[in-house]
């Protein structure tokens, strides 16, 4: 964690490349996974935000509602007003999403950033929604509850928050990393800018031939001379 000179901090919630890879049936992609968490660190201080690495040895709880719910907890024990977390499965976020949410969340709002599988990739939220959104309601699943690593979480959430009178405010949708088949939606949706997807392309090179078909696309789409390689050049 660096310096604390800030009232919102992010907290990157991650798992090590390793079992994330084997939670989303994805073995050979942990060169991309350990990609991705270096990429959402750099991210992260491109905002000059202060963070929180929570990776998985610092997480407590049984279950991904237990270690969620206290990771966000223990940042706001730390002595942070506003959190805006983050995962990192989510190639094309960047540090204007991350600094949106930062300002709205100083506004008052809750943000939330979908992602196309019904999940979410970016929670802000300050600690009295959060304190709210953790006690139990008779007719509502509590945070720590959610139907988490479904396609109906980031739908229960909104539920709850909305329940609460909270104001939301939804970044737009990105594509998170929970299938094979996500890989080559990222690459073919153009939110990547060239140096990422070139990057993220030699972590996935040795997964599956199907990527090589999605980025073949993708050097269709785009002018070589835009892909700023200082090093050998692409292959035609």
């Amino acid at each position: 964690m660096n310096e604390k000179s800030h009232n919102t901090v992010v907290l990157i919630f991650a798992d090590d490349a390793k079992n994330d890879a084997r939670r989303k049936n994805l073995d050979a992609a942990k060169t991309a996974f350990d990609f991705l968490i270096e990429k959402t660190v750099s991210v992260v201080q491109q905002t000059g935000l202060p963070y929180i690495l929570h990776t998985r040895d610092l997480q407590q709880g049984t279950t991904f509602g237990e270690r969620y719910d206290h990771a966000l907890q223990s940042a706001f024990d730390q002595g942070y007003e506003k959190v805006v977390s983050i995962g990192t499965d989510t190639p094309a976020l960047s540090a204007t999403h991350l600094l949106q949410a930062s300002q709205r969340i100083s506004e008052g709002q809750v943000v939330l950033g979908k992602s196309h599988d019904g999940g979410f990739y970016l929670l802000g939220i300050d600690k009295y929604a959060f304190a709210k959104a953790r006690q139990p309601h008779s007719h509502l699943d509590s945070f720590e509850n959610l139907p988490w690593h479904s396609e109906r979480v980031a739908r229960a959430l909104v539920r709850l928050l909305s329940q609460q009178r909270n104001t939301i405010f939804y970044l737009e949708k990105l594509h998170d990393l929970d299938a094979f088949e996500d890989f080559k939606k990222i690459l073919d949706s153009g939110n990547l800018n060239c140096k990422i997807t070139i990057d993220l392309f030699k972590s996935l090179i040795h997964i599956e031939n199907d990527l090589v078909i999605s980025f073949s696309n993708f050097k269709k789409r785009t002018p070589l001379k835009i892909l700023g390689n200082k090093g050998s050049p692409l292959a035609a």
